[in-house]
């Protein structure tokens, strides 16, 4: 059996986003939409987070897509959503709502996030 290294969020296992989600495909109480956008709380203490967890809180100190989340972290778009709802739930992210589907830079960096899928 080989070792692997928890800090490497995007490790493609069949195992591992079971694990990551407690084996749920859905959030326990949130649930928001893939073009959601979500911010990380500025009281939240990062350091103190699990590995996806501090992953997300670090990536989203800007605002960013549910979607753009889950490409620039390399993970499941599934995955993705559960943390992000349950980060929401837990007041570690801030939900802003979907995004402005005026603004065609964060169209396109959606489109290219769900690409890279």
């Amino acid at each position: 059996m080989t070792e692997h290294d928890p800090s490497e969020v995007g490790e493609s296992s069949a195992v591992r986003p079971y694990v990551i989600t407690g084996g749920r495909t859905r959030a326990a109480k949130a649930d928001l939409d893939v073009e959601t956008v979500v911010e990380t709380r500025h009281d939240v203490a990062v350091d103190d987070l699990d590995f996806e967890r501090r992953a997300i809180a670090e990536r989203c100190q800007e605002p960013l897509s549910i979607a753009e989340v889950a490409s620039h972290l390399q993970l499941p778009l599934g995955v993705a959503r559960v943390l992000a709802c349950d980060m929401v739930d837990e007041e570690l992210l801030v939900a802003h709502g979907t995004a402005d589907t005026g603004d065609r830079a964060l169209l396109e960096r959606l489109r290219e996030g769900i690409r890279s899928l």
